[in-house]
């Protein structure tokens, strides 16, 4: 799977949150579990781990009790820490009951709870919507990553450079859009989109390089982590600047 194509599926899973936010907390929800579950099959042969069966297990398990630990509480984020631990309790649990001899089991764990993170920080789109204002800024979020997602390939330079092209196109589509939503003000679309284009630009930099991301599930994982990993993003600044 080529560059390009990884940045048009992270625009497609981008676009699709920001359509099911007009669905309310059950399509948000819906959509997220989706990526969940892309990102369990995907992230094993990502990181080309030894028990891909296991680590599958434990991230759709976590990411999708993460998003129903957030709908049970009412929108909010308390309970993710607790999703996390029982997390790393699986992961332990995995590794313990293989029965191949358990090569790389240093790799194993960590590759499963670095993915397991991931799969939980989808949860904060969840805990976005339920408030008044969410699913503008939901909106407002995934259109400036799915912007900063094509920037970052479409420049001619790579590597780190693209960052500042990235970081520019998010900030710029995350006004744009804000200043159309009658809720999120200017100024939260300048930075959600800023943070959009960061995290975009990085994590296709840093993923990039593994082998595995040209390859179909591997590329399809490296390009839904960054509209997972910003859940939690948006839902901090959008707390801290008063959006939700």
């Amino acid at each position: 799977m080529s560059r390009s194509t990884r940045a048009v599926v992270t625009a497609v899973a981008a676009a699709l949150l920001a359509a099911a936010a007009f669905l309310g907390a059950t399509g948000v929800s819906g959509a997220v579990a989706l990526l969940v579950v892309v990102l369990a099959i995907g992230w094993p042969r990502l990181l080309d781990l030894p028990s891909g069966a296991g680590s599958t297990t434990v991230l759709a398990l976590v990411g999708l009790g993460g998003v129903a630990a957030v709908v049970l509480d009412g929108g909010t984020l308390g309970t993710l820490p607790f999703v996390v631990a029982c997390g790393l309790v699986l992961a332990f649990l995995v590794e313990m009951l293989r029965r191949d001899g358990r090569p790389r089991l240093v790799e194993s764990l960590t590759g499963t709870v670095a993915g397991l993170v991931v799969a939980v920080c989808g949860a904060g789109w969840t805990a976005v919507v339920e408030h008044d204002g969410g699913p503008d800024l939901v909106v407002v979020s995934a259109g400036a990553l799915a912007a900063a997602s094509v920037a970052a390939v479409l420049v001619p330079w790579k590597g780190w450079s693209s960052v500042g092209v990235a970081v520019a196109a998010g900030a710029a589509v995350g006004t744009g859009i804000a200043a159309l939503v009658p809720v999120t003000a200017l100024g939260e679309g300048v930075v959600i989109g800023a943070f959009a284009g960061v995290l975009a630009a990085s994590l296709h930099v840093l993923l990039e390089k593994l082998p595995a991301s040209t390859s179909r599930w591997g590329g399809v994982a490296s390009a839904v982590v960054p509209v997972l990993v910003l859940g939690v993003v948006a839902y901090v600044v959008g707390d801290l600047l008063g959006a939700l």
